[in-house]
């Protein structure tokens, strides 16, 4: 049975829905294939038509001196560092570590697990506070990253 997300407020402060003890997996900032958010919902929920329940659980962020760059030959891309860049994405506030899992299934091991610290996006300020999160970084063959190139979402979204 597919878990429930539970609903959080414009700051995120995810409420707990986990065995007691149990830390909260660390947010993960997205960038790529899981902004799609049918994509992200089916994920996380088993249904792609709960988008709702994921407008619950991100907001929008960005992450400085990283680049999203298209793969040779795939629908995904890399998050690579490139000093005075950034990317636009999600932040994510997963409930269990079971999500976590399934997030890091999804991924696969051609990305690293990379700590983080992005920056929230539409606060009052206009500045966003910094949050300490995890990224999917590019582990895999360089020769397949295609540098100077924007990986296209909506492209992403039309192909699939």
């Amino acid at each position: 049975m597919p878990e429930e997300l539970s609903p959080t407020s414009s700051t995120m402060p995810a409420p707990s829905i986990l065995p007691q003890g149990e830390p909260a997996p660390r947010p993960l900032f997205l960038y790529g294939t899981l902004l799609c958010r049918p994509l992200l919902a089916w994920l996380l929920t088993g249904d792609p038509h709960r988008t709702s329940l994921i407008e619950d659980v991100t907001a929008p962020a960005r992450l400085r001196d990283f680049v999203r760059t298209p793969l040779r030959g795939c629908d995904y891309p890399a998050l690579v560092p490139a000093s005075g860049r950034e990317v636009q994405g999600l932040l994510l506030r997963l409930q269990s570590t079971s999500q976590r899992r399934k997030v890091d299934d999804f991924e696969g091991e051609t990305y690293r697990v990379t700590a983080v610290r992005v920056r929230s996006v539409g606060d009052d300020d206009g500045e966003g506070k910094e949050i300490e999160a995890d990224a999917y970084v590019w582990a895999g063959q360089p020769e397949m990253v295609e540098l100077g190139k924007e990986w296209d979402l909506e492209k992403f979204e039309t192909k699939g």
